[in-house]
């Protein structure tokens, strides 16, 4: 058995009843993989017998679907966001970028801002990287709107978004993003 599932307190009863392995939501391709490796291992062992053989053969099959679900949908879709008492939600697509602010986390869609709970490095982990770019150890920009970027005399870089008087502030350690190419 291979226990998948968004809270890790039931992790030793699982273990306890003989689970070969125990994957938190939300799913992580490198981990799917290592357990994936782990039934294939099994299958090739000869003390397995036939009837534990057709039960990994089945559970493989159920992963393999898993990682092919994982790797086409492991990227954020949507955001519950709170603004004034409501819950709203934000297509991932409409975001302009995110910019941590204490414990929370600003959401900038148009001229909407909402927060979330959520930490920056979190949110990096759950966003297409293509898309989404971390420009700072607190902020993370949508890429396309971005309409250009500056440097000031004293080596400071900045971004201009689109449609907006809005300038972020990229730190040293992503300028590389904006090198020419």
């Amino acid at each position: 058995m291979v226990f998948v599932t968004a809270y890790n307190e039931y992790a030793v009863t699982a273990f306890e009843n003989q689970a070969i392995d125990y994957l938190l939501k939300p799913l992580e391709k490198i981990r799917l993989e290592k357990t994936v490796q782990r039934i294939k291992k099994l299958l090739s062992s000869e003390s397995t017998d036939t009837s534990q053989q057709t039960q990994l053969q089945a559970m493989f099959s159920q992963l393999m679907q898993s990682n092919n679900l994982a790797s086409s949908n492991a990227y954020l879709k949507w955001i519950k966001a709170s603004k004034n008492n409501h819950i709203y939600m934000i297509d991932v697509d409409d975001v302009d970028y995110f910019i941590a602010d204490n414990k929370y986390t600003e959401v900038t869609a148009g001229q909407q801002k909402h927060l979330i709970k959520t930490s920056i490095t979190h949110l990096e982990s759950e966003l297409e990287p293509d898309t989404f770019w971390r420009i700072h150890r607190n902020c993370i920009v949508r890429v396309d709107t971005i309409d250009h970027v500056s440097k000031d005399d004293l080596g400071h870089v900045y971004i201009y978004l689109k449609g907006s008087d809005e300038k972020l502030s990229v730190s040293r350690k992503y300028h590389h993003l904006f090198k020419q190419m």
